[in-house]
């Protein structure tokens, strides 16, 4: 949320601690049929039309408008057929868009997060470990892997319990139509994008590989 505020902030002028406090305000939460701790994850990065005379509240309820329509239709459709509520689509896709950039590997990230949670495996999904480290996004250190939170999931099971980040809607679409196959991890190939494996075996290759890269 402070990242988004700030970026709000510099768009608009709209003070970041003006922003900050809407977002954590029950009532004003309450006012957008919303009953979560805060607005993390749900107001769509977008670009908007801002009127001169348009308020902070008025901003807000747009741009959490605009997330909660992409909740309609298919893929409505789609998140029942998950089993998933849409808190949980919405923490899901948080986690794929801060692992990739790249368009198409958004829904194969969302597939290998859905099969590992499906096997009962950690999903040590980095993005989580960036929202919880005071000076991120940097990085990561093994010692920030031990960080005891509950959004660590390194060391807790299952998905962190919200968003840790603001999702676009090509994230959340992915997190809503995750790819079909049976990848179980990745990593960063060095030139933009990320290989998949199946097995440990295959994964440790890739490991390698990449920090052969990266020491040429």
């Amino acid at each position: 949320l402070h990242r988004l505020a700030r970026e709000i902030e510099r768009g608009t002028g709209f003070p970041a601690d003006t922003i900050l406090k809407l977002a954590h305000d029950r009532s004003f939460i309450g006012e957008l049929g919303l009953n979560v701790p805060s607005l993390e994850g749900y107001l769509l990065p977008e670009t908007y039309r801002i009127r001169y005379d348009e308020s902070v509240r008025a901003l807000l309820r747009r741009m959490a408008r605009a997330c909660d329509e992409i909740f309609a239709g298919d893929a409505l459709d789609r998140m029942k057929a998950l089993g998933r509520s849409r808190h949980e689509i919405l923490t899901m896709a948080s986690l794929v868009e801060g692992e990739t950039r790249l368009p198409e590997e958004r829904p194969r990230v969302a597939g290998v997060y859905y099969n590992r949670l499906r096997r009962g495996m950690l999903l040590q999904a980095d993005p989580s470990i960036q929202y919880i480290i005071p000076d991120g996004p940097r990085r990561l250190l093994y010692r920030d892997l031990s960080i005891n939170s509950a959004y660590n999931t390194y060391m807790y099971a299952g998905l962190p319990p919200g968003p840790v980040n603001h999702p676009g809607k090509a994230s959340i679409l992915a997190a809503l139509s995750p790819e079909s196959h049976n990848f179980l991890y990745f990593v960063a190939d060095g030139r933009g994008g990320h290989t998949f494996s199946r097995t440990i075996e295959e994964h440790n290759r890739a490991v390698a590989a990449y920090r052969k890269s990266q020491r040429k």
